[in-house]
């Protein structure tokens, strides 16, 4: 936000900033210097309008974040994610290899209720040589019988990440990156 401030502040000054030292016009000239004069105090008044409302923006902002830093200050880690949490979460994870990791999440999913038959599998890296990705379900549903997929973004300890499995379709964690 202090950057959109700053970019407006340079606009409005690149906008008000003196122009060369002007000879003396002649009158015809004077009515044209006037119209731009009244141009460029419209658009100075709509500029600081438009900087006091983002001003305002930037102080409702702040103060929602003090808001929720002070509601989160007292509470662990593991508080803060059971918000995050699916219902049913994996058992204990291991991350050594992707193959491993993704057995399991499809171990879970197979067993879910909503399940009646899994179809195939799908992974997706992010990029070349990383184990991080998004694995695509294909399954048969239990309660409508249409075929249905479900994705999840499996990560490992690469890149700044911590390893986690995030269900995706239903945007909750399986497994919080703690």
């Amino acid at each position: 936000m202090k950057k959109v401030l700053l970019i407006i502040s340079l606009v409005f000054l690149v906008g008000c900033s003196s122009a060369p030292a002007a000879q003396e016009a002649p009158a015809s000239d004077s009515s044209d210097l006037t119209a731009m004069l009244s141009e460029k105090d419209g658009t100075i008044a709509v500029l600081e309008y438009q900087v006091e409302g983002m001003t305002e923006q930037l102080a409702d902002l702040q103060l929602e974040n003090d808001a929720l830093r002070a509601a989160s200050e007292g509470q662990p880690a593991e508080d803060q994610s059971s918000g995050f949490m699916c219902e049913t979460e994996l058992g204990n994870v291991r991350y050594d290899t992707p193959v491993g990791t993704i057995a399991i999440v499809e171990g879970w999913f197979a067993t879910q209720s909503f399940v009646d038959k899994m179809e195939g599998t799908y992974s997706t890296q992010f990029w070349t040589g990383v184990n991080s990705r998004i694995h695509t379900i294909r399954y048969i549903s239990a309660e409508d019988g249409l075929s249905t997929t479900a994705n999840f973004l499996i990560m490992f300890e690469e890149a700044g990440w911590q390893p986690g499995v995030l269900y995706l379709d239903n945007s909750c964690w399986l497994d919080y990156p703690y």
